[in-house]
């Protein structure tokens, strides 16, 4: 079902993504089951199903609100740099 967070943990789970993008306030707080504010939600890495997770903002919103859009690019940047520090780090064990 689509309200039930125990499905996007399957999902992440089976999908096994290198990284979860959560766009909009909306989808955040449900995947992370937290009540924070967007911008709170944006200034740190969270994770989901065990796999990192950003938070951006809405497509729609940032064609609502053109000056958002360099701040979705950090943030879009950020999970970049996140993913190739992951790449670089040597291999566990």
């Amino acid at each position: 079902s689509g309200s039930d967070p125990s499905a996007l943990d399957a999902a992440v789970q089976a999908l096994a993504p290198d990284l979860v993008l959560l766009l909009g306030h909306v989808p955040a707080r449900w995947a992370l089951g937290l009540a924070e504010p967007l911008g709170h939600l944006r200034t740190r890495m969270h994770q989901v199903a065990g796999r990192p997770a950003v938070v951006s903002y809405d497509p729609a919103f940032l064609l609502r609100s053109p000056a958002t859009k360099a701040a979705a690019w950090a943030d879009l940047c950020g999970a970049l740099a996140h993913l190739a520090r992951r790449a670089s780090a040597p291999a566990p064990g």
